[in-house]
């Protein structure tokens, strides 16, 4: 199997974390479009693309294909081990704040790695102390004060909001501002955040 060509791809992976859900369950392919937000073309690929390599396997049940992990696969044990751990150690967000997590990250990554020092997920959604009027608190950590790159990142924070429909609210510091040991905000995201870069 060639991995990489399989794997390599986001688009993969946010199947098969839709699938790592419950991986002895069909889920449709609606259900997979609505929770990945990938275009029809895309999710057609990438479907195929998995279950050729026997990641996954179909069913046609009536008018619809489903979907589910294929247990027989010897990577399948691995890809969801690898899928728990990394929800683990971002103390098991539920899947929809994971989703724009992710993106969140990997379109910041396009923007400007080289300046940005760390990112911290905290708050209410890190702690699980989250109510429906929550919003997803993130601390974005740069090397030195940069006003171009935050009204960049904060026109992506604007893109994601609109295409999940659920505010983000970063908090911008610079290395030397993080490093204030009396800020108290700082103290919560250093003692309960969860970095995520």
């Amino acid at each position: 199997m060639m991995l990489d060509i399989c794997l390599g791809t986001r688009s993969s992976w946010k199947i098969l974390f839709v699938l790592s859900e419950a991986p002895g369950k069909a889920v449709s392919r609606k259900e997979i479009h609505e929770l990945t937000n990938l275009g029809n073309k895309v999710l057609t690929k990438f479907l195929m693309l998995l279950e050729k390599f026997e990641i996954i396997i179909s069913e046609h049940i009536g008018n619809k294909y489903y979907y589910k992990m294929n247990m027989n696969n010897p990577y399948n044990a691995f890809i969801l081990d690898v899928i728990r751990q990394e929800k683990s150690s971002m103390n098991n967000p539920d899947f929809r704040i994971l989703n724009i997590l992710r993106d969140f990250i990997y379109e910041i990554t396009n923007i400007d790695m080289e300046d940005i020092a760390a990112v911290y997920f905290f708050g209410s959604y890190a702690k699980r102390t989250f109510n429906k009027s929550s919003d997803i608190d993130v601390a974005i950590i740069l090397k030195k004060k940069n006003t171009s790159l935050e009204l960049d990142i904060t026109k992506t924070i604007d893109n994601i909001e609109k295409r999940y429909y659920k505010e983000i609210q970063p908090h911008y510091y610079t290395l030397k501002e993080f490093e204030d040991k009396k800020n108290k905000l700082i103290l919560e995201i250093k003692k309960d955040g969860i970095r995520l870069m």
